[in-house]
């Protein structure tokens, strides 16, 4: 009987420190959770405004009056929002909030002015290297002839360059097709070296020269071209002359230098027969037979 009633004593103390720890635990939940529903009731909801596009001089002197804190986070460039208004604001306008608390802000700086690069006389793979590069697009890229600027060149552009422009990026180019046409000259009667001045100063290329048989008024003379006097030609147009020459002239050159000709069979198994004829001023000379 005494060991079970020291057992039961031991066990009534423990249900009481228990219970005193429990009511300890329970007073002080209760007292903290008070004392923060009374703080929390003590402090004034605001509904936040929307401060988007407003002045930042404003918008300040709201927060204020508010009891809100202003925290400024940074200033962006804006397209259509003027400089010192706000861009962005955290919390979303119509939240409710306490007072006291924080409220992010971003400010604009305006739209962004960018100078416009130089791009005249500029290659046009160049030109839109340098336009990625600086944030541009190119716009409308037209072309036309041109007898100063390369082909494929920027003759003009708009903007022009260094101004400066705000909003859209965007470059529209001018670009040189090279020279345009222009009527090929008449070198008729006159001289090969003549001839050949005239072309190489429209910018021609070099002809390919034949020879003919002609009268003494023709001789080393221009007895035939093409393209035609007038006609539209451009810098590399292929232009042929023949000059005069004489009978003996023509056959010097012709033994001195050879004649070289070529001519295609049709495929078959049958034979063909060729023969080459040369008319030398009414004779007939018969240069191969087989």
């Amino acid at each position: 009987m005494l060991i079970k009633s020291g057992g039961g004593f031991r066990m009534k103390k423990l249900l009481a420190y228990l219970f005193l720890f429990c009511l300890v635990f329970a007073i002080t939940g209760g007292l903290g959770y008070y004392g923060v529903s009374l703080f929390t009731h003590s402090q004034k909801s605001v509904v936040l405004p929307n401060f988007v596009g407003k002045n930042i001089i404003h918008v300040l002197e709201t927060m204020t009056q508010m009891g809100l804190n202003p925290k400024l986070m940074g200033t962006q460039y804006h397209g259509t929002i003027q400089e010192y208004n706000v861009t962005f604001q955290e919390p979303e306008p119509g939240t409710i909030m306490k007072t006291g608390r924080d409220v992010s802000i971003y400010i604009s700086k305006g739209k962004q002015n960018l100078l416009v690069p130089d791009l005249i006389h500029m290659p046009l793979t160049e030109a839109k290297l340098i336009l990625e590069r600086q944030e541009f697009s190119p716009g409308v890229i037209s072309k036309t002839f041109s007898a100063t600027i390369p082909k494929d060149h920027i003759i003009a552009q708009s903007p022009r360059p260094f101004t400066r422009t705000e909003g859209k990026r965007i470059c529209h180019l001018l670009v040189s097709r090279g020279p345009g046409p222009f009527p090929m000259p008449d070198i008729l009667g006159d001289t090969v070296e003549e001839a050949m001045k005239k072309l190489s100063q429209k910018g021609l290329q070099s002809p390919e020269i034949y020879q003919r048989i002609s009268g003494k008024n023709l001789l080393g003379k221009i007895m035939d071209q093409n393209p035609l006097p007038g006609a539209q030609v451009f810098p590399h147009t292929p232009i042929t002359i023949i000059a005069g020459v004489t009978y003996s002239d023509s056959w010097k050159d012709f033994t001195q230098k050879g004649l070289f000709l070529s001519h295609t069979l049709p495929q078959g198994f049958l034979k063909h027969q060729v023969r080459l004829e040369m008319d030398l001023g009414g004779t007939t000379l018969i240069l191969m037979n087989e």
